[in-house]
């Protein structure tokens, strides 16, 4: 049940939650359950977003694996948990992970951020375009489709890259 995982402790902080004693993959794979099925559970949510930021700031030089990175941004786009902060957290551990993402990882991040449209990400979608363009052989049709979805998505909302075809500039 979801008030099993949304358990307060004593003191009224989260310190009673099973989700306390997870680690990020298993509360993004939390996260993603609760959206594959559609559920949203806004306060079950909020507690993933506080255990995946405290979990963030523990974890050596605030690492964290990812597949949880990916798993949480998606699903917490999916059911339209637009979490500004943690977007943020998460997208700062996807940029110092960039090496580790595969390409599943860097779809799922571009899809999640596309869909989110919060802004604040630039940096890190240009460094997953060029890491998509450099691995693009290692692809699946889907994550293809889901990396040219989000581009196509964010070219104009975070780049400016001119009037789009068919349309004129005016000065």
């Amino acid at each position: 049940r979801v008030r099993i995982l949304k358990g307060r402790g004593k003191s009224g902080s989260a310190g009673g939650s099973p989700l306390q004693h997870m680690r990020a993959l298993e509360v993004s794979k939390v996260a993603w359950a609760y959206a594959k099925v559609g559920h949203v559970d806004e306060g079950l949510f909020a507690a993933i977003s506080e255990r995946l930021q405290q979990l963030a700031r523990l974890r050596k030089e605030g690492r964290l694996l990812a597949p949880a990175i990916s798993r949480s941004l998606w699903a917490f786009a999916m059911l339209g948990q637009h979490d500004e902060q943690l977007f943020r957290v998460l997208n700062s551990r996807a940029q110092d992970n960039l090496h580790s993402l595969q390409p599943r990882d860097v779809a799922s991040i571009l899809w999640a951020l596309a869909s989110a449209n919060l802004g604040g990400a630039e940096q890190l979608v240009q460094s997953l375009l060029e890491k998509a363009s450099q691995q693009v052989s290692g692809y699946t049709p889907q994550q293809l489709s889901q990396v040219v979805w989000a581009y196509a998505t964010l070219q104009r909302g975070l780049f400016d890259m001119g009037p789009a075809a068919g349309e004129t500039a005016h000065a």
